[in-house]
């Protein structure tokens, strides 16, 4: 079964814990290949129009 998932940010979210050393980034744009934990894949999205649907398939981008 096919599903559409709609993801409107286009950077990762950080998650600070109180005793760590480092944030925990979690992927928000849903492109990271490492996920739920970002990869830096967010990347290919930084350059969409905010009002723009767009589909991935692999590292290809195409506007609806």
């Amino acid at each position: 079964m096919s599903r559409v998932v709609r993801h409107e940010k286009k950077l990762p979210v950080a998650i600070e814990e109180k005793d760590a050393k480092f944030p925990i980034y979690v992927c928000a744009c849903g492109l990271s290949k490492n996920f739920p934990f970002c990869d830096g894949s967010h990347d290919h999205a930084k350059d969409e129009s905010d009002n723009g649907v767009y589909v991935y398939e692999g590292d290809k981008r195409v506007k609806l």
